[in-house]
């Protein structure tokens, strides 16, 4: 990722650019580790939800940043990526900034030119207030399921869109 002065070096090529403007304004936040899983990058949605500045974080191994706890329960998948394999797991949050949400966790490992494994890349996305939503969809079908009341959805045309089981037992429909 580009660094202040290293335009007049290595100019940055169109897909760098972009790549570059997609990991500074992704909501996802983005670490990237080398492979001596030393952060070397990360973006602004990890610096504003983990509270963090950028010299915090930057060169600083994974271990110190997110915990020893943390550390050890990710080591697996960080593992596989850093051996090629992408990873993906939803797990609970153990840290202050995560504590009680529900994060999908990716490591994606990230290739040169050569397609040496050169690090990774962490990924982690909020899903909490998607699960919650999951749960109560799902509570409130189990309730209309339940329910003697016979129920159905007719569209402007008196199609039928839906019809729970009371209402197909009463129409000998089930």
């Amino acid at each position: 990722v580009r660094r202040p002065g290293a335009e007049a070096l290595h100019p940055l090529q169109p897909h760098q650019l972009a790549f570059e403007a997609c990991f500074n304004a992704s909501p996802i936040r983005i670490l990237f580790c080398d492979r001596d899983m030393v952060v070397r990058d990360v973006n602004a949605a990890f610096l504003e939800t983990e509270g963090f500045t950028r010299g915090e974080v930057v060169g600083k191994t994974l271990a110190e940043l997110i915990g020893p706890a943390v550390f050890e329960r990710d080591r697996p998948q960080i593992e596989a990526a850093l051996a090629g394999e992408a990873q993906s797991v939803v797990s609970w949050g153990l840290r202050r900034a995560t504590r009680g949400r529900l994060l999908r966790i990716r490591h994606e490992p990230v290739r040169d030119e050569a397609g040496a494994v050169i690090g990774f890349l962490s990924m982690l996305e909020d899903t909490t207030d998607l699960h919650q939503l999951r749960q109560r969809v799902s509570m409130q079908d189990e309730v209309i399921n339940q329910t003697s009341d016979a129920l159905a959805v007719v569209d402007a045309d008196y199609r039928y869109l839906w019809a729970n089981p009371s209402y197909a037992r009463l129409w000998n429909r089930l």
